[in-house]
């Protein structure tokens, strides 16, 4: 029986030799915390661990691609610039320790970054009858679209496309509107909305 184990003890150690790293999985090493910001269509991933770790693999899928390795090393954070508005990514971070070639990794954290335009902050004011409502340019906006409800509640309809940051219109006196919008931006040939600004009330 000794000799046996003796046997195997050395065939491991040859294997080991010859095929270098080889990778464990632990389920008591401490998964890292992450998270991630999005700025345009650039994402930046950040991850750190409560212990002391060699180093992280990060892995990434995505609606039209499968999961792969990109990324394997020491740094705590990583950027992935020019993805695709309307793309929706799914990360997947492991920590690992090295010890004699191998790596011993911790369980998965998975996070899901949707890649949208960011929401318009909606301004607005009225001077002789005359409703102004303005926004501040969205990062990677082609366009907006304006939408007017006579409740806070709805139903809203569209009333103006643009893509200037500034609309007017005359309002009656008496007559109120309720007024939100959304940036767009064209992925072969199709309208990729942002989320709806905060709504604004002008009366007169």
């Amino acid at each position: 029986m000794r000799t046996r184990k003796t046997f195997f003890a050395l065939l491991m150690s040859f294997w080991l030799g010859i095929y270098g790293l080889q990778s464990v999985h632990a389920a008591s090493l401490p998964i890292p915390v992450v998270s991630a910001s999005l700025s345009g269509t650039t994402v930046k991933l950040s991850y750190n661990s409560t212990s002391k770790v060699s180093g992280y693999e990060i892995s990434l899928s995505s609606d039209t691609e499968a999961l792969k390795v990109i990324y394997t090393g020491s740094k705590t954070s990583t950027s992935i610039n020019k993805l695709a508005y309307g793309s929706t990514l799914q990360f997947t971070v492991r920590s690992y320790v090295l010890s004699k070639k191998v790596k011993t990794y911790s369980d998965p954290v998975s996070l899901t970054v949707e890649v949208k335009l960011s929401a318009p902050v909606l301004n607005g004011k009225i001077n002789k009858s005359v409703a102004t409502l303005s926004w501040a340019k969205v990062t990677g906006a082609q366009g907006y679209e304006l939408y007017r409800s006579e409740t806070y509640a709805g139903p809203y309809k569209l009333i103006k496309t643009a893509a200037t940051l500034k609309f007017t219109e005359k309002l009656g006196v008496g007559i109120k509107g309720y007024y939100k919008i959304r940036a767009y931006v064209s992925v072969k040939g199709k309208k990729v909305y942002g989320d709806f600004s905060n709504i604004v009330l002008i009366s007169n």
